[in-house]
């Protein structure tokens, strides 16, 4: 496992495009380094995501549907992490059969509070009238992978899953200055107001 000197060394030296060994190692550094955090932070649940479609511009909250979970016993709708849905590049519509609704699937992958990877497999139907479309999920299957079995069945690169991560401490630090500023406005008022009162 790198340390972060050597995680800049091999961000400054290896030869682009990494190979998948470099963004593994770099990844798993990057996992190691946001453990001792997840625990700071508000994560949202699994079953938050908001991902099953409903006529084509709304995207719902996955527990909705109130599906099935099977996989590892400890995983479940209400595993909080870092989540991303897979929607496009890894979905999977089966070929319709008469009589039943349309049926298929789709991933989520995922950093779970205890630093775990994670991948998601919702199994959907969709429901279909003359002006209405919605996506129901039946089945959702959780389980601990490593990282190249989420790149693999999440159809997803390493970079995208390195960006993903970046993004997520990018929003984590917007949100922490703007809660400073709430402190800090609260903090001022009140020694005014302290001063005042003598």
């Amino acid at each position: 496992m790198p340390s972060e000197h050597e995680t800049l060394r091999l961000l400054f030296t290896e030869t682009k495009p990494f190979s998948d060994e470099v963004w593994i190692q770099l990844l798993e550094a990057r996992r190691k380094t946001m453990m001792p955090h997840l625990n700071s932070f508000t994560l949202p649940t699994l079953g938050g995501v908001k991902c099953v479609e409903i006529n084509t511009s709304y995207r719902d909250e996955l527990t909705r549907s109130n599906p099935e979970v099977t996989g590892e016993k400890e995983l479940d709708l209400q595993v909080q992490g870092i989540f991303r849905p897979s929607l496009y590049a890894s979905r999977v519509v089966y070929p319709k059969v008469r009589g039943q609704s349309s049926r298929g699937r789709f991933c989520i992958w995922g950093l779970s509070r205890k630093g775990e990877w994670v991948v998601a497999t919702v199994f959907y139907e969709i429901a279909d009238s003359s002006n209405n479309r919605r996506e129901y999920a039946c089945r959702v299957d959780i389980n601990k992978v490593d990282l190249p079995k989420l790149v693999e069945i999440c159809k997803c690169s390493y970079e995208e899953v390195w960006r993903e991560l970046g993004k997520e401490v990018s929003e984590w630090h917007e949100k922490r200055r703007e809660l400073y500023r709430i402190i800090n406005r609260l903090n001022t008022q009140f020694n005014i107001e302290d001063s005042l009162r003598h």
